[in-house]
């Protein structure tokens, strides 16, 4: 079963390398909307990929690989929820995130599948 559990993270980590997203150019009026280069520390190895925040509508969200999210603001903590196709079925994760100046740390936690309660941690920087 643990086997199972950093299979499956690693899935997750791996396909976090297959999100694209335009590069966008820093807002003065929002200081998260731009491009952020991210790695993903996990059981399974480090991961890489690429966060777009964008306003929409008046909504601050994220692109993702599986479409956009809505982000829910409270002052530099930012959090939305994802999902991740594997071939396990699709997985649900919460990202919980701080904006430090360039830098936005956060984690990730699953919440479905055998994982579900696993905890990863996330560095991004502005790209």
């Amino acid at each position: 079963m643990k086997n199972a559990t950093l299979l499956v993270l690693s899935l997750f980590i791996t396909g976090m390398t297959a999100i694209q997203a335009q590069d966008l150019e820093p807002n003065s009026q929002d200081p998260i909307i731009a491009s952020w280069d991210m790695e993903i520390d996990a059981p399974g190895g480090r991961g890489s990929g690429v966060l777009s925040f964008f306003e929409e509508e008046g909504q601050l969200m994220v692109k993702t690989e599986n479409g956009s999210q809505k982000v829910k603001v409270d002052g530099n903590n930012y959090n939305w929820k994802m999902a991740k196709d594997t071939p396990m079925g699709t997985m649900d994760f919460k990202v919980n995130a701080t904006l430090d100046g360039d830098s936005l740390n956060g984690t990730m936690e699953m919440l479905s599948g055998m994982a579900a309660g696993r905890v990863v941690d996330f560095t991004a920087s502005r790209k």
